[in-house]
């Protein structure tokens, strides 16, 4: 295990892709729209991740191009977006808040599945020297 910025970046959201997953499935105990509205959800936020790691890395370009200056109003714009999406998906599609908001959770329980893993690696790896497990 890495602890490089871009493969924590990039284990996040498969670890988040993986928990909206099992978490679908779990949620066919209680019947298939239950299940999409978990896989809806987290598809949303999978996709918000995406334009969040997006807009910042555009707002942090040391270059003047065109995602810089798109930065700022992308980053507002995908809340936009994203509220536009949950209306259309509560209003019409009639699916279930809860489970739009559990499967909006995981990059929660990503973020803390990475968190064990950054614990492991720095405090009880064997194969790391001792002077570094502080």
């Amino acid at each position: 295990m890495s602890l490089e910025p871009e493969q924590i970046l990039r284990r996040l959201k498969w670890l988040a892709l993986f928990a909206t997953l099992a978490a679908s499935a779990l949620a066919l105990a209680w019947g298939v729209r239950v299940a999409v509205g978990v896989a809806v959800g987290g598809t949303l936020a999978l996709v918000n991740y995406g334009a969040l790691i997006w807009a910042v890395d555009g707002a942090l370009s040391s270059s003047r191009s065109a995602p810089r200056l798109w930065a700022v109003p992308g980053f507002a714009l995908r809340y936009a977006l994203l509220a536009l999406a949950l209306y259309v998906i509560l209003a019409r599609w009639k699916v279930s808040a809860l489970a739009i908001i559990v499967g909006f959770s995981a990059p929660v329980v990503a973020l803390f599945v990475e968190w064990g893993i950054q614990i492991y690696v720095m405090l009880l790896d064997p194969t790391r020297p001792a002077e570094h497990r502080e």
